[in-house]
Order: C-alpha cells, then structure tokens, then sequence
C-alpha cells in the first residue's frame, strides 16, 4: 500500500497473521496536532492507536501512559523495532523513516519479522 492509500482505520498483517485488527490514521489537522495528548488511555474506536504519515518524531507531552513508536520507510516497513515513548519525552526515527505509528506497548506481542502488508478497513 503506498502512503497516499493511508486513511481511515487500517489493519496490519504479516503473512496470513494478523498483527493489529484496527489502527486509526491521524489524517485531521486536529488528530494529529492533538494525538493521544491529555487522554487517560487509547480510545477504543482507534484500535491499537495511531498511524501518522509524513512523521519522523513524536513527543509524549500532556501523554498520561506510555507507547510504543514503531517507525516505518515509505512503503510502511518496519525499521527496526518499537522504541518506548514515556511521558515527555520524544523519539526520532532512523535516517529514511518516513511515517510512523503510536501503539499499546506489547501489541505486537514482540519481535516482528518478514514483511507488512497494510489494509483499509471496510
């Protein structure tokens, strides 16, 4: 899936296995100026949390609970694994990321390897 097909609410896969059932893209100004800022945990209609295009860094200011930032290349892979996000503090992604996702640390139950295939919930 190329990035301009990143909207609504995707799945990941992996193979035939199912890695996160939902994940929100923050394609609003207001989602993705806001994220997850202030909230007590992830809302339920965001799945695992969110996916932000074009983003190489977050920060984890006004966040009340920690996240797991995984950053990806342009075609949505992996680079590298999830690096944690606390509360105020801020990550970067690797040179030649290009999007990343904020997720509930331990929803991808772990090590990830082989490739990820993106979907566009129905």
């Amino acid at each position: 899936m190329k990035a301009a097909e990143f909207s609504g609410d995707l799945k990941l896969w992996q193979g035939e296995e199912l890695l996160l059932p939902r994940i929100r893209v923050a394609e609003s100004f207001g989602l993705r100026s806001l994220g997850l800022m202030g909230r007590k945990r992830v809302p339920e209609a965001y799945g695992a949390g969110l996916f932000f295009e074009n983003c190489r860094s977050l920060h984890g200011c006004f966040m009340r609970f920690e996240l797991e930032v995984w950053f990806l290349d342009a075609e949505g892979q992996p680079m590298g694994g999830g690096k944690r996000l606390k509360p105020w503090g801020v990550v970067v992604g690797p040179k030649g990321s290009k999007h990343c996702m904020e997720i509930l640390p331990g929803s991808l139950g772990g090590e990830v390897k082989g490739k990820w295939r993106w979907e566009n919930m129905v």
